[in-house]
């Protein structure tokens, strides 16, 4: 496991993958899913209890693989001074050239292993989702390459391209001159001083040293005029990006366990409450909070918290996931498809107390919860099928594990995410469904509602409440911050 804070057993000896596969024929040539986790991009491991690939490779007779890149100011800390001149002079971005590495180890080697390199198909939830996003639109250069030619199919969940996903270089900077006098590297050094400081810190002095930055702000990967030449949003209105087919998906309830973390579960907040709480997902610059306001509110809601969760849901989710739809469908002959996934119901409460533990709550905290941000990691991975018996599992939990886990193998196999690529499901619940790309007049959003899965236009279910966030983001842009 990469360093980061609150973990045991963490060395900066971690840049390793995971590969399950359901063969020993190394001429196998088998579709391979590699998965980036996510964690806001200093938290979380490959390796984690619930990226297990083994069901995955016998389900769906794939080659599964997660991979390890270093994490907070270890895999993102940008400063000038700091520029690496064997990576085309980037800064900010070691993790993602880390991810990079890892997809050209797999390119390399993924045949010992009963793979086909030329059937490569990434994926991650929140931060992996934007890491996924970035190396379609990562240029690389000589020394170290273009994650571009590295996989053919993208299927990003829960995350896109601005919000929390990046930093703009001034931002970056200011964090990182933060997290260098946290270290103890002064702000009277010169950039040469700084530079040899933190180099000959403790890496666990400078992971330590982040909190400066949190617990709202993350250091992100920069806009460092390099590695990621522009703001993403521009490189996809220019199509400057990998024009492969694209499967996003999104979950119902995104935004409701933030806002019971920056609310403290209270549930009675008031309308500068809500605010507050917002901002620290996602700015709201002055200029806007009257159209904020307008558009969520207790009276549309019920409550400030109905609305608070809305509003992250769609500001930090969403729409950003829908703004970066459009652009690929816009730009790319290949396939754009993107999914909003309810949870299974009836429901046991597994999956929530699988990701939020027992003392969270029961099954009507799990109802209320619905399908939350993460809650797709443990039905991907088919944890219900891995371990049938450790809890009370529904009929339609185990379906909609094997249909998710299904179409996005299917999706590596053949770049399609139907029919779904999974021995076990039910295919009578799914028999007949068609679920059409986008095009310039035609964009559907499937609606994963399990056992009455059904088809919405993505202007009527997105459209008016995305221009208030597209106009916030065109802002920032102009002015260079996210802050």
């Amino acid at each position: 496991m990469c360093m980061q804070p609150d973990a045991e057993n963490t060395s900066e000896d971690c840049l390793f993958l995971n590969i399950w596969t359901p063969t020993t024929n190394t001429s196998a040539r088998l579709p391979v899913r590699v998965f980036i986790h996510g964690g806001a991009y200093y938290t979380g491991s490959g390796s984690d209890i619930y990226h297990g690939g083994c069901q995955i490779a016998n389900d769906s007779n794939v080659v599964a693989v997660t991979i390890n890149y270093r994490l907070g100011v270890l895999g993102f800390l940008a400063l000038p001074g700091l520029e690496d001149s064997t990576a085309g002079g980037t800064t900010g971005t070691w993790g993602l050239l880390d991810q990079r590495m890892a997809l050209r180890w797999i390119q390399d080697n993924i045949r010992a292993f009963g793979g086909d390199p030329a059937k490569v198909m990434i994926t991650g939830e929140s931060a992996g989702a934007f890491s996924v996003l970035l190396h379609t639109m990562m240029p690389g250069g000589q020394a170290t390459g273009s994650s571009k030619s590295l996989f053919y199919a993208a299927a990003p969940v829960s995350g896109s391209l601005d919000v929390f996903s990046v930093d703009f270089l001034k931002d970056a900077y200011n964090k990182g001159r933060v997290v260098a006098e946290a270290v103890g590297c002064a702000a009277t050094l010169t950039m040469a001083q700084r530079r040899d400081c933190l180099l000959r810190a403790p890496a666990s002095k400078i992971i330590s040293a982040q909190s400066a930055v949190q617990p709202y702000a993350h250091v992100l990967p920069a806009i460092d005029g390099k590695q990621l030449p522009k703001h993403p949003l521009r490189l996809m209105q220019e199509g400057a990006m990998n024009k492969v087919p694209m499967l996003f998906g999104l979950m119902k309830n995104e935004g409701i366990q933030f806002a019971v973390d920056h609310t403290g579960g209270n549930f009675a907040i008031n309308q500068t409450e809500m605010l507050a709480a917002l901002k620290k997902e996602v700015f709201v610059p002055s200029a806007f909070v009257t159209r904020l306001y307008s558009q969520y509110n207790d009276q549309y809601y019920g409550s400030w918290f109905a609305a608070l969760t809305v509003a992250i849901t769609e500001g930090t989710f969403w729409c950003p996931t829908y703004r970066a739809a459009r652009q690929f469908a816009r730009h790319s002959s290949s396939l754009t498809r993107l999914y909003i996934m309810s949870a299974a119901r009836p429901m046991s409460g597994c999956i929530y107390n699988a990701i939020f533990g027992q003392e969270a709550g029961g099954l009507a905290e799990a109802e209320l919860a619905d399908a939350f941000h993460s809650y797709d990691i443990p039905v991907s991975f088919m944890v219900p099928h891995l371990a049938p018996g450790a809890c009370g599992w529904t009929e339609p939990e185990f379906e909609l594990s094997s249909f998710l886990s299904g179409i996005l193998s299917n999706f590596a196999a053949n770049r399609t995410p139907l029919p779904p690529r999974s021995t076990s499901l039910n295919r009578t619940l799914v028999r007949g469904v068609s679920w059409p790309a986008w095009s310039s007049t035609n964009q559907q959003v499937l609606m994963l509602d399990w056992g009455k899965p059904s088809f919405e236009p993505a202007n009527t279910l997105l459209g008016s409440a995305c221009k208030l966030w597209d106009d916030i983001l065109e802002y920032n842009i102009k002015r260079g911050s996210n802050y």
